[in-house]
């Protein structure tokens, strides 16, 4: 169950959208820049214009713009970090599974990455996060893997609710064939409480 899902988080989160055509055209790049305008002028988001991610995007979207500032250049620092982080994320995914050999292959799509120079901070934190679910998910560390999916959710609710749902679903089956469904039951409210507590403040944040 572990390896699958580090496969399809993997696979979803480095490989595909290499494939996908459209954000080298189209992508979200300027969104950015008109966000902090829109809140500034007390416009709302999903009430007074559509918005289809989620408010942890918002709140890091208009953080930088109040301290950097909201011109192109601030955010081209905060966008270099992201691709920073999101290499260092796939290559420490590789190194928990002991795949050496597949560094370079990991660093290469990383490299792709930075040329591609993606402007979405939602896309990017939502790779960051899964990644890291998936390495945790390779230690065993369930709960910390399911609280990223969660965090990644906030960012861009289709991946992060999919990735989530796939790990409780493996969980649960796992531990329901090995120690019966009462005890599934306990495990799996232990491991979504951090995730619960997360979308709760969240809520109210919001």
């Amino acid at each position: 169950m572990a390896g699958a899902g580090i496969a399809i988080l993997s696979f979803g989160t480095t490989v595909a959208p290499l494939l996908d055509i459209r954000p080298w055209a189209l992508g979200d790049a300027g969104g950015h820049l008109v966000l902090p305008q829109l809140l500034a002028d007390g416009l709302r988001p999903n009430i007074d214009f559509a918005y289809t991610y989620g408010p942890a995007t918002i709140a890091l979207n208009a953080a930088w713009a109040a301290v950097f500032g909201n011109q192109w250049q601030s955010f081209f620092v905060l966008f270099a970090i992201l691709h920073l982080a999101l290499a260092t994320s796939m290559v420490a995914l590789v190194y928990s599974l002991r795949l050496l050999p597949l560094a370079a292959v990991a660093c290469l799509l990383a490299l792709l990455h930075f040329l591609r120079f993606e402007y979405s901070i939602s896309h990017l934190a939502e790779k960051i996060l899964l990644i890291n679910a998936a390495t945790g998910i390779s230690a065993g560390r369930f709960r910390v893997a399911l609280l990223l999916c969660t965090a990644s959710a906030l960012f861009r609710p289709a991946s992060g609710l999919m990735a989530g749902a796939i790990l409780l679903i493996g969980l649960a089956t796992q531990q329901v064939r090995s120690d019966g469904v009462g005890i599934a039951l306990r495990s799996i409210v232990r491991v979504s409480l951090p995730s619960a507590s997360l979308i709760l403040v969240a809520g109210i944040i919001y």
